[in-house]
């Protein structure tokens, strides 16, 4: 997959895109845990936007249970990619949940090739809840790196008498990759060996269990744009590396 394209796939959604839900509720029943996600028809758009209508299918198989496989199929740079996964449904109702398993049959899918990755890293919040609506109370705020980078204007107008717009990464600099961050993540771990905190590969290999846990490469280098913005800014990877410390304290 071309970097462009990855780029493009992986990129963040606007915030009245995101959905909440909650994942828990508190023993008082006043308070959730507040997880975002997205819905099928913005992964529909996602993949239009980025390779047009004709470049893309999917695939379904019910399976027993409830559960649905999901084969969705993207043609990238002329080459036909496929990525399946399984969605299932806690609903009750049989109409609705067999409705659902599809759209989360094709949101897992999907995420294989980056899209809407980033909120697995969207620190889940507890936030007011009522319990008779089912519904949340309150809408976290995502982040600044879990956002669209916003236009900014450069000095010279394009050819077309315009300003040109360019977009930069979720952190205002330049965008950050894979190789970058794992750079980074080696700095911090000699740093942390040269003070007698840990030894050599913990850190990264923390990096690596973390990322096993978000379906993503264990090599910090090849982890996505959009999945490494959170850790090439410097307050977000200093949280990263206080909870190690905290996790490993003899």
């Amino acid at each position: 997959m071309s970097t462009a394209t990855a780029t493009a796939l992986a990129a963040p959604f606007p915030a009245d895109v995101i959905g909440w839900k909650a994942q828990a509720v508190s023993k008082s029943k006043d308070r959730a845990l507040a997880v975002p996600y997205l819905s099928a028809r913005d992964v529909m758009d996602r993949l239009d936007a980025v390779v047009g209508v004709a470049g893309w299918e999917d695939e379904y198989q019910q399976l027993p249970g409830g559960a649905v496989l999901c084969r969705l199929t993207v043609t990238i740079d002329g080459k036909r990619v496929c990525k399946e996964d399984v969605g299932a449904s806690e609903m009750e109702d049989d109409g609705g949940k067999t409705k659902a398993a599809f759209s989360s049959a094709l949101k897992r899918a999907a995420v294989k090739f980056g899209i809407g990755r980033y909120l697995y890293a969207v620190p889940k919040t507890w936030v007011p809840y009522d319990e008779a609506k089912k519904q949340l109370k309150e809408i976290p705020r995502l982040p600044a790196w879990a956002l669209p980078a916003k236009p900014v204007q450069t000095s010279a107008p394009a050819g077309n008498g315009r300003v040109e717009e360019l977009a930069p990464a979720g952190n205002g600099r330049v965008e950050p990759t894979g190789a970058s961050i794992l750079a980074r993540l080696r700095r911090c771990e000699a740093e942390m060996v040269r003070a007698g905190r840990c030894r050599r590969g913990d850190l990264i290999a923390a990096a690596g269990e973390w990322a096993r846990e978000h379906d993503l490469p264990d090599d910090p280098g090849q982890w996505p744009p959009a999945v490494v913005w959170p850790y090439a800014l410097s307050e977000e990877l200093r949280k990263f590396v206080e909870a190690w410390q905290l996790s490993h304290a003899a």
